[in-house]
């Protein structure tokens, strides 16, 4: 019989998290320590399934999943509790729920004397109450959101939750990332308040398990072998993660030959691709060089056979290539490899991708002296941006700010106040230095957390 190893992950966690409540007993804030987006979203999955009433734990979970960016960070509570309300609205109109619970007569308030923080965790502690909850049964206030722009503004909107007094029969929940440590020392300095939890996952085994039970189900031989290569692809990425060459290279060996079998150039490639992330990682930098470019030789042999997504896959290991020089600062080197990305991005209309060509061609054009060509590329960049995007969806990806700032260096005369209007039109008059300190802030105090 087979089974479900996601479900068995789940209940491995429901069991690590009532092991740490009992033991913490007057913990008001537990946080996940991954290592991966993966696990991130697997929290995700363990805050959703224990909303359901599949979940086994005593404890009532909500979830708070809105992203969090600087210009909604000092409303981010209220508008947490506005989605809340909502939520306890719905609540109420399901007859299974208030069988158990009765109404929930929960509203938020506000008070302009307190913190933003401070009204939250209020806000928290009275909806505990209306829920009737206990030391036995808690709430659990699952923050996970979908994006955080500005990690700094949100570092400290949690810390000043730490200050305040939360009610024993509320526990808030984050996740953290295992290498960044966003919470690192919190533990140490509010040890009955802040709890770590290492999740026990083996995310791999999770896959390899899945897979395992595909190929027991599939009797075609080529998709046998296809599950066969996932299953050793796995394996690959964890000898590369621990920078394992000897179980790297073995691995390897077994999946290209698979590949081979069935003229898989595409899969073939992402071997390759793994090995140069290895040798990269080593600081071995004539075997990363041969393997980019082998990388580079099966990627256009996957293109050029016609095999499904692979122009898209091409564009993105040469822009690896690209990037290799970059860094370097051999910037006419690199300027081949993205001008060819760029013109595969448009063949298959990924705009996203052709609108960061162009920024990369236009920053590679200005440092080797061609500020015309630079200001071709940028110009044409542009106008993607403009021609896909409203004022506001312009506006809401501040990554495009960095465009703006690479494009303002190439522009002159009567088109320098003209874009430089848009721009002030689209992030506000001060746009440049509010990214500037958002940036020196960053670079200060953390580097940034996969949670995507």
């Amino acid at each position: 019989m087979q089974t479900n190893p996601i479900m068995e992950r789940i209940v491995r966690l429901n069991e690590q998290f009532k092991a740490s409540m009992q033991k913490h007993t007057d913990a008001r804030i537990v946080c996940w320590l991954g290592a991966s987006a993966s696990e991130y979203k697997m929290i995700k999955g363990f805050v959703m399934y224990n909303m359901s009433e599949e979940s086994d734990l005593d404890d009532l979970f909500v979830s708070c999943q809105q992203p969090f960016n600087s210009e909604t960070a000092e409303k981010y509570g209220l508008e947490t509790c506005k989605l809340m309300e909502q939520y306890i609205e719905a609540w109420n109109e399901d007859d299974r729920l208030t069988s158990k619970t009765g109404i929930i007569a929960w509203k938020p308030q506000y008070d302009e004397r307190r913190s933003d923080a401070a009204n939250f965790v209020h806000n928290m502690n009275s909806l505990a109450k209306s829920f009737a909850c206990s030391r036995e049964q808690k709430l659990i206030v699952a923050i996970l959101p979908q994006r955080i722009d500005n990690l700094y503004s949100f570092k400290e909107w949690i810390t000043e939750i730490i200050g305040q007094p939360v009610e024993k029969t509320v526990c808030f929940m984050l996740y953290d990332n295992y290498n960044e440590r966003l919470y690192d020392s919190y533990d140490k300095k509010f040890p009955d308040f802040f709890v770590y939890i290492q999740p026990d996952m083996d995310l791999y085994g999770a896959v390899n398990q899945i897979l395992e039970n595909a190929k027991q189900d599939n009797k075609d031989e080529q998709e046998q072998d296809v599950i066969a290569f996932q299953q050793l692809l796995v394996k690959l990425s964890i000898a590369v993660s621990g920078q394992d060459r000897k179980q790297a290279l073995d691995i390897s060996d077994q999946a290209i030959r698979l590949a081979k079998k069935h003229e898989m150039y595409h899969l073939e490639a992402l071997v390759h691709y793994f090995l140069y992330n290895l040798f990269f990682s080593l600081e071995k930098d004539t075997e990363a060089e041969k393997e980019i470019e082998n990388t580079l030789l099966f990627g256009k042999k996957a293109f050029d056979s016609g095999i499904e997504g692979s122009a898209v896959t091409y564009a993105q290991y040469l822009i690896v290539k690209g990037n290799s020089f970059l860094f370097k600062q051999k910037y006419e080197k690199a300027i081949p490899y993205y001008r060819e990305a760029l013109q595969m991005s448009k063949d298959s209309g990924t705009e996203s991708l052709s609108i960061n060509m162009c920024q990369m061609l236009g920053l590679c054009h200005r440092k080797t002296g061609d500020s015309y060509t630079a200001y071709d590329y940028l110009t044409e960049g542009w106008k993607m941006i403009e021609s896909t995007m409203s004022t506001g969806e312009i506006g809401e990806h501040q990554v495009l700010c960095y465009y703006a700032i690479e494009f303002e260096k190439v522009l002159k005369g009567d088109e320098t106040y003209r874009y430089r209007s848009r721009f002030e039109e689209i992030w506000g008059e001060n746009w440049r230095e509010k990214i500037a300190q958002q940036h020196k802030e960053n670079k200060k105090v953390f580097k940034a957390l996969s949670i995507n």
